[in-house]
Order: structure tokens, then C-alpha cells, then sequence
């Protein structure tokens, strides 16, 4: 899932940030489900997201299960301006419909106004 704005928008770095959080859980050893399985479930299944607007836990946790899988990381941004945003994270456990995780990190943008795959890494690291 992309991570929208704080005012639930999807933007182009809604899109970058969840690329590069996903390629930091494939490098740090996690197993992520395709984007265009998630994509087809939530059809499949009529899950709503209504213009970006964030999933309630329980909804996320059985999107989870449909795709299978044992956690979902969702979150968003928050621009503080042109050169950094802070990513807030948030780890569900589809078991027990619970967050089981939290993170917030601000994170420098590139110079071509793109998150910083490294900090973005970072966030995943235990504090």
C-alpha cells in the first residue's frame, strides 16, 4: 500500500516512499507479497480505500490474510519542507489484528525530491 499524506492523499512520493520501504524489507530479509496481488485481492474482495484515505486495523489485518501474510506495514508522511518529511510506520500483526510496531524517522529527500532509500532502511532498524 502506498503511504499517503497526512491529509490522506496519494502523491508520486506516496508511491516512492513504499517502493523504497519494500525494497528495504526485501534487503533486511523480510518476504513481501506483490503489489499486484495485494492490488487484485482488494478488488477481488471490494476492500475500499476511498481516495487514500488510511485502512482501520482490523480491515488491514484481513487484507493480510487474504494475501498471506503474517504482519502489514502501512503509515504516512508528513512533508516539513522541501528537503525532508517524516514517515510515520506502523507494523500489524494479521493474527491478532494488533500493532505489534511504531516508528516515526524524519527523512531527507534527495536532490530529485525522492526519500532517501538509506534513511528509509533506517527506519526499520531498531531503536
Amino acid at each position: 500500500l502506498d503511504f499517503p499524506d497526512t491529509k490522506g492523499k496519494n502523491t508520486s512520493l506516496s508511491h516512492d516512499v513504499s517502493e523504497k520501504l519494500e525494497a528495504a524489507l526485501v534487503e533486511s530479509g523480510h518476504t513481501v507479497v506483490d503489489r499486484a496481488k495485494i492490488d487484485k485481492v482488494m478488488t477481488e474482495h471490494q476492500f475500499q480505500q476511498g481516495d487514500g484515505a488510511l485502512f482501520d486495523v482490523s480491515t488491514l489485518a484481513r487484507l493480510g490474510k487474504f494475501v498471506g501474510a503474517n504482519t502489514v506495514v502501512y503509515g504516512k508522511y508528513l512533508m516539513i519542507d522541501e528537503r525532508q518529511l517524516t514517515i510515520s510506520a506502523k507494523v500489524i500483526s494479521v493474527e491478532s489484528t494488533r500493532v505489534v510496531g511504531s516508528k516515526s524517522k524524519d527523512i531527507p529527500l534527495t536532490g530529485d525530491g525522492t526519500a532517501n532509500r538509506d534513511w528509509i532502511l533506517n527506519l526499520l532498524k531498531s531503536e
